[in-house]
C-alpha cells in the first residue's frame, strides 16, 4: 500500500499539469480535451483520495495521537468525497448530453473540491510519512 501511495505521490504533480495536447477527433472524446480531463481528474482524485483514507485507517492510533489534523482531514473526506464525486458524475454526464460553458463551469467547480482535497491528501501524507 505504502508503495502505491508514494507512486501516485510522485505522479500527481505531472498529472495536475496534464493541459496540453490534442485529442484525436475520431476517439472516444471526439477531441474534447475538457471531457478527457475531467475524466482524468475524476480517476485520480478517487485513487489519491481512497489510498489517503486506507493510509489513515491503518494509521489511525498514531495520527490520533501524533497529527490529530491529518485525522480531521480523512473524516471531512470520508463524509464529503462521495458527495464531490456523485456531483461530479453527474455534471460530467450533463456535460456530456450538454457540453455548455455553465455545464463546464459547474463540472471545473466540482473539480476543484476534488483537487483541494488531493492536494490535502498528499501534503499530509508526505509530511506524516517522514515522521512515521
Amino acid at each position: 500500500m505504502r508503495n502505491r501511495l508514494v507512486t501516485l505521490l510522485v505522479l500527481l504533480p505531472a498529472l495536475l499539469l496534464v493541459g496540453c495536447g490534442t485529442l484525436d477527433k475520431t476517439g472516444v472524446y471526439a477531441g474534447d480535451k475538457f471531457l478527457y480531463d475531467t475524466d482524468l481528474a475524476i480517476g485520480l482524485g478517487y485513487e489519491t483520495i481512497h489510498s489517503f483514507i486506507v493510509w489513515e485507517t491503518a494509521n489511525h492510533e498514531y495520527l490520533k495521537a501524533n497529527a490529530p489534523d491529518v485525522v480531521k482531514a480523512a473524516d471531512k473526506m470520508r463524509s464529503d468525497a462521495p458527495m464531490w464525486f456523485a456531483s461530479a458524475y453527474v455534471l460530467r454526464d450533463a456535460y456530456v448530453a450538454n457540453p455548455s460553458s455553465a455545464g463546464q463551469t459547474a463540472l471545473k467547480q466540482v473539480l476543484a473540491m476534488i483537487r483541494a482535497a488531493m492536494q490535502e491528501a498528499v501534503r499530509y501524507t508526505t509530511q506524516t510519512a517522514t515522521h512515521n
